[in-house]
């Protein structure tokens, strides 16, 4: 089974402490994982986070690691 790395939002008033990440140091170490998956619902801020995970991804060579994902929810998205 492949370890997929926790896309987890912290809020900054949260228990772990401002600036926390679900791992040890200030930023995940993308190296640790084999998969990170990122939901894409195509929203400027989707493209955003988007950038920054490709970027750091390439930077430590593994950009081939990410995947991304839409779900379409048809009319609940789009009404009629």
């Amino acid at each position: 089974m492949p370890t997929v790395l926790p896309l987890l939002v912290l809020p900054a008033a949260s228990a772990h402490g401002p600036g926390a990440t679900a791992t040890a140091g200030s930023a995940p170490n993308l190296r640790d994982y084999d998969l990170y998956r990122a939901g894409v619902s195509g929203g400027k801020d989707t493209w955003a986070a988007l950038v920054l995970l490709r970027d750091a991804a390439a930077a430590v060579g593994t950009l081939d690691r990410l995947w991304t994902d839409h779900a379409d929810l048809g009319l609940a998205e789009r009404p009629a």
